[in-house]
């Protein structure tokens, strides 16, 4: 839906804004893509990229060197280590884990507390300890 929305106000020729709460906290070479929301308490370490419309909810923390694709979600207290790839569309649920040198494919979700260990497929739902 959020990427409907966004492709009928880009059409129209609006420019989406980005929010960063003043409690988020970001290292250095961190981009945040247009549209993107970053809620306070989560921490950003280094050279991260967000694309667009990513929404980052409290106490979510990226890892150093991992890429968020776009129109990707965090739920609260949920972490993607370092050296890791998320795909566009991705759902990651409340307190869930991805560890170090994952990719998670477009179109996954991964379930609340979750441990990703291995790669995800794109468009695969996984869930428990670890991931499956």
């Amino acid at each position: 839906m959020r990427r409907r929305v966004a492709k009928r106000l880009d059409a129209a020729g609006f420019s989406a804004a980005t929010l960063i709460h003043p409690q988020a906290t970001t290292g250095s070479l961190v981009t945040i893509g247009s549209g993107s929301v970053v809620c306070a308490g989560a921490r950003l370490t280094t050279n991260i990229a967000l694309g667009n419309h990513v929404h980052l909810n409290p106490n979510v923390t990226v890892g150093h060197d991992t890429k968020i694709g776009s129109f990707v979600s965090m739920n609260p207290s949920s972490s993607v280590s370092g050296d890791c790839l998320v795909e566009d569309d991705v759902l990651i649920g409340v307190g869930a884990v991805v560890l170090n040198q994952v990719t998670v494919g477009q179109g996954a979700v991964v379930g609340a507390a979750a441990c990703v260990v291995r790669d995800v497929a794109p468009g695969v739902i996984v869930k428990g300890v670890p991931a499956r």
